[in-house]
């Protein structure tokens, strides 16, 4: 790798907001625990820019018609390349995670594991793809909570995260029909359509809205807070979900999802008064 050459389009390709947040969900989970473990500040975001770099990886030939910009299809970086920056940063997160307890490595591996089954085999099967997506990225909130001892208590966040990225992934299908199509990849829409895909994506989206009013039902201090937050990204998501519509262009459906997107950081700012 001549990462020398070209240390900017290294640090793209691993989609620094995407780590960013992951990095804030791993904050926010140690806040609402009161308890921090360093390693997993590290580890979690080095698979996040893994997973990055292997999806550009696989979507290549997807890309050149869904995001030529990047840097794969425009060239500035080869698929050998970044396969290679994948195993890399995949090999730094599993050897830093023997720092972490029994339950937090082996939730380590498991996230890998699915983010490469993602990646390899999963990508083209429908709703089997958004789901192991769903999966790897609410883990984080489960690998920082196993870390000091409270798995369960990060259960109730890794729900959210898991209802919010079906919907957000769906739609991102939907963004990237054409190019799912022309690369002959199965997907939701290319399976069923936009508008059977919009339904689903709703419904997720709803059942986000409704799981999220379960603190409400055990008020405590932050509760308010957290309701305000909260409504606010109940808005972002359901408005995101129900205002699509099977002809909407892609710049439509890109700010869609863009909504979803901003609604997992209000999503933070909500469970973060959980503590």
């Amino acid at each position: 790798m001549d990462f020398a050459g070209k240390p900017g389009v290294y640090f793209e390709i691993v989609r620094p907001l995407n780590v960013l947040i992951t990095l804030l969900v791993v904050a926010v989970s140690f806040i609402i625990l009161g308890s921090w473990n360093t390693w997993v500040l590290i580890v979690v975001p080095l698979i996040c820019a893994a997973g990055n770099v292997l999806n550009d990886w696989a979507d290549a030939e997807v890309d050149l018609i869904a995001h030529p910009d990047r840097p794969i299809p425009s060239r500035r970086m080869t698929r050998n390349d970044a396969l290679k920056l994948s195993i890399v940063l995949f090999s730094i997160a599993i050897i830093l995670a023997f720092n972490l307890n029994l339950l937090s490595f082996i939730l380590v591996l498991v996230t890998i594991f699915i983010v490469v089954l993602y990646d390899l085999w999963l990508r083209g099967v429908p709703l089997l793809g958004n789901i192991a997506v769903s999966v790897s990225t609410s883990m984080a909130f489960l690998i920082a909570g196993a870390s000091v001892d409270g798995f369960k208590y990060m259960l109730f966040p890794a729900g959210l995260a898991f209802f919010l990225n079906m919907a957000r992934e769906i739609i991102k299908d939907i963004e990237d029909i054409e190019g799912d199509r022309a690369a002959g990849r199965s997907s939701l829409p290319t399976l069923l359509g936009p508008s059977a895909s919009i339904w689903i994506a709703r419904t997720f989206g709803l059942a986000f809205a409704l799981l999220s009013l379960l603190p409400l039902f055990n008020f405590k201090a932050g509760t308010v807070l957290y309701t305000l937050f909260m409504a606010i990204t109940d808005y972002l998501v359901l408005s995101g979900t129900f205002t699509l519509r099977p002809d909407d262009d892609r710049h439509r459906v890109n700010h869609a999802q863009n909504r979803l997107k901003l609604a997992m950081l209000m999503t933070l700012l909500a469970i973060v008064n959980l503590r």
